[in-house]
């Protein structure tokens, strides 16, 4: 928990693990919770899997984001969709990166890969999963090929060739994709319990989710060389502190229970949720709405039928 300069700042995160099948798979959610200028507070989910290749029948990760990770051959693979812009100058830096309108995807390959045939592939499949039309990513005209734009420079003149040589990347944007249901709907999808059970329940309804100044979500994929895939799926939204809908998914957070939680972990909690309670009471609000003030952890349980 750590503020920031500007008053009212804080925030909290809460995660559950899930070890499955000795440690070869585990599904780790979290949520931030900042409070912004203007009466906003952004809210930041991240849901994230992790299993290894090994496992023929997967436990937690979804079967659609392992095939089109594995069919495209790529090292790393990014899709993410934005609605809104994200207000800077009176909100100042986000969380986690803001993405602009519309849809963008990103993909590395190794160098020795065909990144031409990796990424048309991995655009179909991601754009099936996802309901979204990116089959214009396919031409040349919308696909970049950045060498230094998403590693990192030293500074020096060759540090070019060594990134090209290392790796390729793509990435294309589509600003005029209309954000919507039918892309969260299926975003939702991938989750071990889909909108079921554990923080995924706040953002079982769309009105609430969409009524956001701002939002953000998208999924990432990558492998590492001991065979384990990893699937970070984010969401982020910035809401009016006095709305509904932050009440409702404050209030959905609230009820997110653990019986697991270990003590020192739970007195965190315990302050980070007093704090919040204390800083709501400095802030006007055209109506009162709850606040978090329990400081327990539930492991995310799926109903029987279906889960």
């Amino acid at each position: 928990m750590r503020a920031r300069a500007f008053p009212c700042a804080v925030f909290l995160a809460l995660a559950a693990m899930i070890p499955i099948v000795a440690a070869r798979a585990s599904f780790v959610e979290e949520v931030l919770i900042e409070r912004l200028r203007d009466d906003a507070v952004a809210l930041v989910f991240t849901f994230t899997t992790t299993e290894h290749e090994l496992e023929r029948h997967s436990a937690v990760m979804a079967k659609p984001l392992r095939a089109v990770l594995a069919k495209s051959r790529a090292e790393t693979l990014e899709l993410w969709f934005g609605r809104g812009r994200w207000n800077a100058r009176r909100w100042g830096a986000p969380p986690v990166v803001a993405k602009p309108i519309g849809a963008e995807a990103l993909g590395t390959w190794r160098a020795d890969e065909d990144a031409e045939r990796g990424w048309r592939d991995a655009t179909t499949a991601l754009g099936g999963t996802f309901c979204a039309s990116l089959s214009a990513l396919g031409t040349s005209t919308a696909v970049t090929s950045p060498v230094l734009g998403f590693n990192a420079w030293d500074g020096e003149a060759s540090s070019a060739r060594r990134a090209s040589d290392a790796a390729t990347v793509k990435h294309a944007s589509l600003p005029q994709e209309a954000v919507c249901v039918e892309n969260l709907a299926p975003w939702l999808k991938q989750l071990p319990c889909r909108d079921r059970a554990g923080l995924a329940k706040a953002l079982k309804t769309a009105h609430e989710v969409f009524s956001a100044r701002h939002l953000t979500f998208g999924v990432r994929l990558s492998k590492d060389g001991d065979g384990y895939t990893r699937s970070e799926q984010t969401l982020m939204m910035v809401l009016p502190d006095a709305s509904e809908s932050y009440a409702e998914i404050i209030g959905t957070i609230s009820e997110w229970r653990v019986t697991s939680a270990s003590p020192p972990m739970a007195r965190t909690f315990t302050r980070a949720m007093e704090m919040i309670s204390r800083l709501s009471i400095c802030r006007r609000r055209r109506r009162s709405t709850p606040t978090l003030s329990e400081s327990t952890i539930a492991r995310p349980r799926c109903t029987s039928n279906g889960s």
